[in-house]
């Protein structure tokens, strides 16, 4: 009984979310558009030392993407922050959470360990030095699950521009860094409409796994990213579409605040059982695609 209870409020609230929200249409930015606002800068040549000149920069940027002062600072403190960061490293990792977004890496039970999977590969293999950044895209506090929702809907139409945005500024200022861009399940999606942001920046990479099979993306493949759809030990029921697995696994089950080992969805603290949605560095299908994706897009190794 408490189980139907939770999958029943746990349903109501998305319901409402989206009744709340659902008359809101907002215009995707076109790539055009961002790039407009990343050609607007200052060029970096012989200025990038000079005392004050990224954050002038960062700050012309937040200021072309938000309209509130309080968002404009946030932005531009976190784009300073990652050019800090990534100034002297060959790559640069960035984390986006699965699910509705707002989970940190410290938080996630599966993803972390692809995340340090690939920075380890990158040091062993080839040298690399490489720094993993978070990039949480919503806050549950108030309205933040409700927005949360929306933005799925609307395929992050108002969240995608902004990681877009700061993997193009660190293009612009650090032209010899590596971007990879990673996400699983929600953050697959999220990643892949970042990546259609950036269509000749042959400098981002992603690493995407477990995507909803509801979403279709406008580019339908893109040499630069990697979607992986099986862990390598058997199907994944969301990226299937099978939904009569998903609601077989989680009948008489109460969800868990524990992640079931067979693969899962969380709804804020809760988890539900989907089976083979499970996505860690010691799947076979999952660790052996990564590396072969990274020997040929750094190397042009091919096996």
């Amino acid at each position: 009984m408490k189980g139907k209870k939770i999958v029943l409020a746990l349903s109501a609230l998305i319901a409402v979310s989206l009744i709340l929200l659902g008359l809101l249409q907002p215009q995707k930015m076109r790539p055009e558009e961002l790039q407009d606002h990343l050609d607007s800068l200052a060029q970096g040549q012989g200025h990038i030392d000079e005392s004050g000149f990224i954050e002038d920069q960062a700050s012309t940027l937040a200021e072309h993407l938000f309209d509130s002062s309080k968002k404009q600072n946030e932005l531009a403190e976190e784009l300073t922050t990652w050019y800090s960061q990534a100034k002297d490293v060959d790559v640069l990792l960035v984390y986006n959470p699965g699910g509705f977004g707002g989970a940190p890496l410290s938080q996630d039970p599966e993803w972390p360990s692809v995340m340090y999977g690939i920075q380890e590969y990158l040091e062993e293999g080839w040298g690399y030095t490489s720094v993993i950044v978070e990039h949480p895209r919503a806050d549950y506090a108030g309205l933040g699950f409700i927005e949360a929702v929306d933005d799925i809907r609307n395929e992050y139409s108002s969240t995608a521009p902004i990681l877009a945005a700061k993997m193009g500024f660190l293009s612009k200022y650090i032209p010899e860094l590596r971007i990879i861009i990673t996400g699983r399940s929600f953050g697959a999606v999220f990643a892949n409409e970042v990546m259609d942001l950036l269509p000749t920046n042959d400098r981002v990479f992603s690493v995407q796994a477990g995507r909803s099979p509801s979403y279709t993306p406008a580019s339908e493949s893109d040499e630069r990213t990697l979607l992986i759809e099986n862990n390598g030990t058997g199907a994944d029921a969301w990226s299937d579409g099978d939904l009569w697995t998903i609601i077989q696994a989680n009948l008489g089950h109460v969800p868990s605040s524990s992640p079931p080992e067979e693969g899962s969805m969380q709804i804020l603290k809760w988890y539900l059982r989907v089976p083979g949605h499970a996505y860690t560095w010691d799947f076979p299908g999952l660790q052996i695609e990564v590396i072969e994706f990274l020997k040929e897009r750094f190397t042009g190794e091919q096996e």
